[in-house]
């Protein structure tokens, strides 16, 4: 290996035995993507399906049917009390495996190697699992909580679609998330301000946005402390707490159409949605055909919308890029 410190045309040569390289007795730090799964969706199935099956089938309460009474009418009895299951299935696993060959573990000056590895393979599981979970959501959201017209009651909540984005300017954002907030409303759910009796609040609202909307939110003149008289703000702290009753979760693990620069914005209360981690497996065991172990693992998971009004979707895209808006 030739020496890197710059040397003039007919200066001495020496080698690597004589100024040998050396190696960083660690790796350098490795950046992760966040995820969102834990915050918008229950887990309140697991103990159900974590001992056997691949199904948990999760009963509707039936629809009470009324009638207009008048006096002396001959009475009818609701026969029909028939509502399909919800279905959790648990059908997706993610797994790794890599040969952990003994010369490599006896000549490594890195003796955490492995163990740094199956860290890294853990997370990165976690992040596929959130992906994948981020990418169907809007498929099984009600229908009345996407699109240019919704709102079951008033029909009149333009949220964008995958083909007819909405452009989205600083100012927009709040008016978008407090429109998402009034089509939950309309379908009957409201946020609890008080949360659960064990802390939880399964009924609080959330919206999981991507970056950019992010920083377009951060500039929003509503949010600012010398607009709304407030001793902080979020544009001050760069935290974005909440919106109206919605708490908003950043995530790079959204879907994003790079010709169109479209993302969805996912919506709803964590009540709507269930996630079941029915197995993980982390082992090692001996190579079949080389010396040394393995070292593996698996998990197994499902996951589905169980209450299709509690789950919404905008489509959006960022307008023209804009400046750092500067507070008085």
């Amino acid at each position: 290996m030739a020496r890197q410190f710059p040397q003039a045309a007919g200066a001495p040569i020496y080698g690597p035995t004589v100024i040998p390289p050396r190696f960083y007795s660690d790796f350098l730090k490795k950046y992760y993507r966040t995820t969102v799964l834990k915050s918008i969706c229950n887990t309140e199935f697991d103990k159900d399906i974590t001992g056997y099956g691949d199904i948990l089938n999760v009963s509707q309460l039936p629809d009470m049917e009324l009638f207009d009474y008048y006096e002396g009418m001959a009475l009818s009895t609701q026969q029909n009390f028939f509502k399909s299951d919800v279905q959790l299935k648990i059908d997706q696993a993610k797994g790794w495996r890599v040969p952990m060959n003994p010369v490599f573990n006896k000549q490594t000056m890195h003796k955490d190697f492995w163990s740094r590895m199956a860290d890294d393979g853990a997370k990165k599981i976690n992040i596929a699992i959130d992906k994948t979970v981020l990418a169907g959501f809007a498929a099984l959201a009600n229908a009345s909580n996407v699109g240019a017209t919704a709102g079951v009651v008033t029909q009149s909540w333009d949220l964008g679609t995958v083909g007819s984005a909405k452009t989205i300017t600083p100012d927009a954002c709040v008016p978008l998330l407090l429109a998402m907030e009034q089509v939950l409303f309309e379908q009957d759910i409201m946020a609890d301000p008080d949360g659960g009796s064990d802390g939880v609040n399964e009924d609080e609202m959330y919206a999981v946005v991507p970056g950019w909307f992010k920083s377009y939110l951060m500039q929003a003149k509503v949010l600012q402390a010398w607009l709304s008289g407030d001793a902080k703000s979020p544009i001050r702290t760069n935290s974005v707490g909440h919106v109206g009753n919605m708490v908003i979760h950043v995530s790079n693990n959204l879907p994003y159409t790079t010709a169109t620069k479209t993302s969805p914005i996912l919506f709803g209360v964590k009540k709507a949605t269930s996630f079941a981690l029915q197995l993980q497996v982390a082992e090692t065991k001996d190579h079949p055909t080389d010396y040394g172990k393995i070292m593996q693992a698996l998990t197994v998971w499902g996951w589905n919308v169980m209450i299709d009004k509690g789950v919404g979707a905008a489509y959006v895209k960022p307008g023209a890029l804009v400046g750092p808006a500067v507070e008085g």
